[in-house]
């Protein structure tokens, strides 16, 4: 995303945000955050030293209000806005396109994520399912579960777990197809039971 601030472009990008109204500096900040998607958080070391160049060029002056510099243009910054108004618009179109180019990538790795979970989910159902019938020959299934002898043992009540989970999923996706949000909040709520998992699991003692 910083890509899209070559050539000047920052300081470009921060006479028009003092253009829509004055700020201080921290909004500046949370407002090229806001801007950007999220996906980029300029760093003060990168904006602070450039309010100040634009303040020795005359293009911004500042108040100090409650211990804070309120930056605004001059007369001097806002005729460089106004003649520069093409450019600002071509850079308003590169920044959205830059962040619907990364909502794009992130969609893919939720959905990228979403499959390789649910194969290690079936995996884990296929290799529960192979092991009972291995113990159980060919009977039927008859004990409650968590009762049941093959979920017996070290980790079998884990085992028992995720084979109901995988299928009950299973059953949700067989019922409707998932839209993009539902898939990423899925993909979240798997993701964040893996770590938590993974946390208990590798606790000594």
């Amino acid at each position: 995303m910083s890509g899209v601030f070559t050539r000047g472009r920052m300081r470009l990008y921060l006479l028009k945000l003092l253009g829509e109204r004055p700020r201080h500096g921290y909004e500046i900040l949370q407002l090229l955050e806001q801007r950007l998607g999220g996906t980029y958080a300029p760093s003060p070391g990168s904006v602070y030293p450039r309010l100040r160049r634009l303040e020795a060029d005359g293009l911004v002056s500042y108040t100090e209000s409650g211990g804070r510099k309120i930056f605004k243009l001059t007369p001097a910054g806002q005729a460089e806005v106004d003649a520069r108004a093409e450019e600002l618009d071509a850079l308003d179109r590169d920044i959205a396109q830059s962040v619907a180019e990364l909502a794009d990538d992130v969609d893919a790795d939720i959905r990228s994520t979403v499959r390789d979970i649910g194969g290690e989910l079936e995996d884990a159902a296929r290799g529960l399912q192979g092991d009972t019938k291995r113990r159980r020959g060919h009977r039927r299934f008859t004990p409650e579960w968590p009762a049941a002898p093959e979920f017996s043992g070290s980790g079998g009540m884990i085992e028992a777990q995720l084979h109901v989970l995988v299928a009950r999923v299973q059953d949700y996706l067989a019922q409707a197809t998932p839209t993009s949000e539902q898939v990423g909040q899925c993909a979240a709520i798997l993701d964040d039971a893996h770590r938590q998992i993974a946390k208990v699991l590798r606790q000594d003692g």
